[in-house]
C-alpha cells in the first residue's frame, strides 16, 4: 500500500470481520479521504473507496 499512496496519513483500521474478509485501512491521501482495502495475509491492495462515496455514511448522513 505505501507504494500506492505515498505519504499518506492512517486515520483507522478495521480487520476484517471475518477471517476471509478484507481489512479496511482509512487514509488521507492528498486532501482526499479513502477507504482502502488490503488483504490482511499477504498486504496486497484489493481495492480503494473514496470515502465520500460509502454508501452506509451517505445512509447515516
Amino acid at each position: 500500500m505505501t507504494n500506492h499512496y505515498a505519504g499518506a496519513v492512517v486515520t483507522s483500521y478495521r480487520p476484517g470481520e471475518q477471517a476471509t474478509r478484507s481489512s479496511e485501512v482509512n487514509i488521507t491521501y492528498e486532501n482526499e479521504s479513502l477507504t482502502v482495502f488490503v488483504d490482511p495475509y499477504n498486504g496486497n491492495m484489493l481495492g480503494e473507496l473514496n470515502s465520500n462515496n460509502r454508501v452506509m455514511d451517505l445512509i447515516e448522513e
